[in-house]
């Protein structure tokens, strides 16, 4: 008998258990949290077709009904009551279960849920003025002080949502002002920047902004202050006479004997101090940026806030080489960006548009496009950054050898202005020189050595910071891509793109252009640019892309659903494994701006796309009709728009992969592949495949792409013997991204004698977990034509979370074994074979970590590889027949997915598929029951594999280990099993 907790019949008629509705409710409501507890109980409530029965929108039925007529008649109890009283009840069982004892006490003599979440809104959600006013007056003298940034940004949020329980909710822009009114003045940068935009912040935007502004000044305190290197004299009324000729960490300059306000008494402002110096510049330095004594402008709060304006106009200087109103004939070597380079145009004396195609790096590493050049008005003879836009921006080492600078000898600060000659270059805001310039003596090459593990005393170049252009010969297609709308104007070539992309959207009717609506969120827009490249890597196109800015947008107010199904890459291969054995033709489509033929079934707003708003109505928003990119929605809208028209032409989605599209009439058959916006097209009539396409053109703008020969950066070269899949230009690319392009290759994958273990060197810190994290994730990728890394890539993906210099280590020496087998690649004979073959294998307690083992499969179609698997087990398996009889599990699974697809695809199976083991132990448990006792505490669902051996669906063998194709799924290899692997797995070398 069914316990009453555990039953219930929904409004849907979907049957749902209470208890699961209570564990989803895991806060108990007490007098303190009744919002909370509602936010977390009204959507459960919703999921299961309840909520009715507490809102009151599911009313009671009549408890009796009447039978009969006339004096026939009686009244009887009415089921349909019975029926709703019961759900009412264990819907009230749910509410009362999640509530505190106090909570409930109050509550005893309500029999309905209804009444229940009446009585709560009136005890909690009540409009008291007193508990108003309260709420508003702690809303205003709540401080920060020594609260953290979520602590205080909590208490905040805590008192606003209390004051919309109350019936007196806030907006975003008043809890905002609340907060901004108890910072101190140490976040006045972040207050300026937040006050002074034109649009609103969110509160979820600014509690981002708020941790970064916090962490910064945490990272100031913790590393204290330290002076600038370089000498520094101001332009003041009163400025000192001279300025040093010589500055750096520890080592002051030569100074005059009266020095400005940012100098010492002679002049020095090293770290260390030096001849003559002030021996560190004095204790309490002036920072240029807001002209506040303590720290200096590297360490300023302001450093990077445009909108932060100085009590006084700042005086013009350069970082580390200020001038004065002498004629000194010096010349002061500069090591930062200087202010002749800024974002405000009103503190250049002299303006002109700048069209050169460089960037400039100032003293924290980052690179600034210039668009703006102007002649400083300095004093002294010019400076190296005085002329950066002479000659259209060449720089330094460029304008001294007439060749690109060399990125393997960065120039230190200064050096390489030295030796050009000021009177070559002249400058309408700068006073010759009286006597020619010194020559200062060659500075050091910045390097320094790193061992390696193949111990070759490698070199590694230091990080610019002197502000010099320089050029990365591996990226040059990298900054191709202009990372901002401004930067694209300059390019004529990207200027079209955006024209032909704006066009595309007003020829499909995209959106209608309305008053902005009061009270709707509205979603921003920005322009994306991307080189589109061929396989050889040359370009095809460049396509800018109009983007939503769909992170600003609101569950069930913009959007609702968003799953999009995207075709398995096991799907993939099998496909064209079947093409492949039975000659089929195998085309390849492209949508063109798919997702604008989404149509869409929420109301959204966009503003208007940069650049291209409506001079007539320049405030008015774009009311979508059909998705765009970047909305969360816009992907499942046109998997949608697709999938209707393809069933209108006959095609049926399967339901083992629901992106893969069958039709089958009068002999045809026809295979639809969908990822997102690409098609790829499997037929066995070439008419029928042009017929299909012609379709399709009808509806969308296609692109016949031909023979498939590149998809999703696989790249597909097809000759009389099959067909070869291959990532070489994606690994190129993955190892310049790396720096790894000029490694040198090793043979395995990974080391077989060393473990990794979490615990194992020291945690990477800052861009090295990010260089670590986006590398794997790059690997995990080329593993789709890649079987002989899935091991190795597995093992460093466990360690994402907190990667160390050991697992950098064996991150890096995969991708020296892929810098040698770059053009390796999966093959896909031709054969007429069409058997299904599983071979499984497990590493029984492998991991040191916590000792649990690595389960791996390679399925088979004929001599095709279709699938395999590297993976950790979830659970400790107590001896090496569990591990492998899991690892037997799992690959029985995925053979029978596979034979699903089969059967979808009407593939005929006339021979159960074939499972290889090499543990006896786990062959016998697969159909013998003696061994019930050892093996009762292995999971029920593993045992379903002996269920499908017993129904003749499966035939388990035994293989040895030496022909064990899955070992190299679950273990390090050596040189001779991956020359044994590339065999049995069909990986060969592609030729270009």
């Amino acid at each position: 008998m069914a316990r009453p907790s555990d039953t219930t019949a929904a409004g849907s008629g979907t049957t749902v258990t209470i208890s699961s509705i209570t564990n989803l409710i895991t806060i108990r409501l007490t007098r303190d949290n009744f919002l909370l507890w509602k936010t977390q109980a009204a959507p459960a409530l919703r999921a299961a077709h309840l909520f009715g029965y507490v809102d009151g929108t599911i009313a009671a039925p009549s408890p009796t009904i009447t039978e009969g007529t006339g004096d026939a008649a009686k009244e009887t109890a009415n089921p349909e009551f019975l029926r709703w009283y019961q759900q009412d009840q264990l819907v009230l069982i749910a509410l009362l279960g999640s509530m505190s004892e106090d909570i409930v006490g109050q509550l005893t003599r309500i029999t309905t849920s209804a009444g229940v979440w009446e009585t709560l809104h009136a005890m909690f959600g009540s409009q008291n003025r007193a508990r108003v006013m309260q709420l508003r007056y702690q809303l205003s003298n709540l401080k920060k002080k020594d609260m953290t940034a979520s602590e205080y940004f909590n208490r905040m949020k805590g008192f606003a949502d209390a004051m919309a329980s109350a019936g007196k909710p806030l907006s975003d822009e008043e809890i905002l002002g609340y907060i901004l009114a108890g910072l101190g003045p140490e976040y006045e940068p972040l207050v300026a920047s937040i006050t002074s935009r034109d649009n609103p912040v969110t509160l979820n935007n600014f509690y981002a902004y708020f941790l970064s502004a916090e962490l910064r000044l945490e990272q100031q305190a913790s590393t204290g202050e330290i002076h600038a290197s370089g000498n520094a004299v101001d332009r003041h009324r009163n400025g000192g006479q001279g300025g040093g000729q010589r500055g750096g960490d520890g080592r002051g300059g030569q100074g005059g004997d009266r020095g400005g306000r940012n100098g010492g008494r002679n002049g020095g402002r090293g770290n260390g101090g030096g001849r003559n110096g002030g021996g560190g510049g004095g204790p309490r330095p002036t920072c240029q940026v807001c002209g506040k004594y303590g720290h200096d402008a590297l360490r300023c709060r302001n450093r990077f806030n445009h909108a932060f304006q100085p009590d006084e106009p700042r005086p013009r200087n350069a970082n580390a080489a200020h001038t004065n109103n002498t004629n000194d004939g010096n010349w002061y070597f500069d090591s930062g960006a200087t202010d002749h380079l800024t974002s405000d145009l009103d503190r250049l004396s002299l303006q002109e548009r700048y069209h050169g195609k460089d960037s400039v790096q100032v003293a924290n590493g980052a690179g600034n496009s210039g668009d703006d050049t102007a002649a400083p008005d300095l004093g002294s003879p010019r400076t190296p950054s005085s002329s950066v836009a002479s000659d259209h921006a060449v720089s330094p080492a460029a304008a001294e050898t007439s060749s690109a600078p060399d990125t393997q000898q960065p120039a230190s600060d200064g050096s390489s202005a030295a030796a050009s000659d000021p009177a070559a270059t002249p400058s309408p805001a700068a006073t010759p020189p009286a006597t020619p310039a010194p020559s200062p003596a060659p500075a050091p090459v910045l390097r320094h050595p790193m061992q390696t593990r193949t111990r070759t005393s490698s070199v590694k170049p230091l990080v610019p910071t002197d502000g010099t252009v320089r050029y990365d010969p591996k990226r040059r297609a990298f900054a191709a891509e202009p990372a901002s709308y401004r930067r694209a104007l300059s390019d004529a070539r990207w200027r079209q793109a955006m024209e032909d992309e704006h066009a595309a959207l007003l020829r499909n009717n995209t959106w209608t252009l309305v008053p902005s609506p009061s009270g709707r969120n509205i979603i921003g827009s920005r322009w994306v640019f991307k080189l589109k490249h061929k396989a050889d890597g040359s370009i095809d196109k460049y396509k800018a892309r109009l983007v939503a800015q769909g992170f600003t947008q609101r569950y069930g107010l913009d959007y609702l659903d968003t799953y999009s199904p995207v075709v398995k890459h096991a799907t993939v291969r099998l496909v064209l494994a079947l093409a492949v054995a039975r000659n089929w033709c195998v085309r390849q489509l492209d949508i063109s701006n798919a997702f604008l033929h989404g149509v869409l079934e929420e109301t959204a707003y966009m503003r208007q796309p940069p650049g291209f708003e409506d001079s007539a109505h320049p405030d008015y928003v774009c009311k979508l009709h059909k998705s765009i990119y970047g909305l969360k929605q816009s992907p499942r809208a046109w998997y949608s728009r697709l999938s209707d028209l393809l069933h209108q032409l006959g095609f049926v989605a399967a339901k083992t992969d629901t992106s893969l599209f069958v039709f089958r009439q009068a002999g045809v058959t026809v295979y639809m592949l969908v990822y997102v916006d690409d098609i790829v097209v499997v037929s066995s009539c070439a008419r029928a495949s042009a017929s299909l396409i012609q379709r399709l053109g009808e509806t969308f703008p296609v692109k016949d792409l031909g023979p498939l020969h590149y998809f999703l950066g696989i790249e597909v070269v097809r000759d009389s013997g099959g067909m070869t899949l291959s990532q070489g230009k994606y690994a190129m690319d993955l190892l310049c991204r790396a720096n790894m392009d000029k490694a040198k290759a090793v043979s395995t994958p990974m080391s077989v004698q060393d473990k990794l273990a979490a615990d194992q060197g020291t945690p990477l810190i800052g861009d090295s977990v990010f260089d670590y994290r986006s590398t794997v994730g790059g690997l995990q990728y080329l593993t789709l034509t890649r079987p002989d890394i899935s091991y190795a890539v597995n093992k460093v993906c466990q360690y994402l979370a907190k990667p160390t210099t050991v697992h950098w280590e064996a991150v890096k020496c995969i991708l020296r074994y892929i810098k040698g087998t770059a053009d390796t690649g999966l093959r896909i004979r031709k054969s007429p074979s069409m058997l299904l073959s599983v071979f499984t294998d497990a590493d029984w307690a492998g991991n040191a970590d916590d000792r649990r083992s690595t389960g791996g499969f390679a399925v088979f179609f004929g001599p095709t590889l279709i699938s395999w698997s590297a993976r950790k087990q979830p659970t400790v398996s107590r001896s090496s027949t569990e591990a492998e009889y899991k690892a037997l599990a799992n690959g029985t699974a995925e053979a029978i997915w596979v034979q699903s697809l089969l059967r979808e695809l009407h593939v005929p199976q006339y021979r159960p598929p074939v499972l290889w083991c090499d543990n006896l132990g786990a062959t016998y448990l697969t159909a013998n029951p003696v061994f019930h006792a050892r093996t009762k505490h292995i999971e029920v669902d593993f045992h379903f594999v002996r269920e499908k051996v017993a129904q003749g669906a499966l035939d388990v063998r035994f293989v040895s280990s030496a022909d064990q194709v899955a070992d190299a799924f679950t273990k390090p290899s050596t040189k001779y099993m991956l020359d044994q692997l590339y065999t049995n797995l069909n990986l060969v070398q592609v030729r270009r």
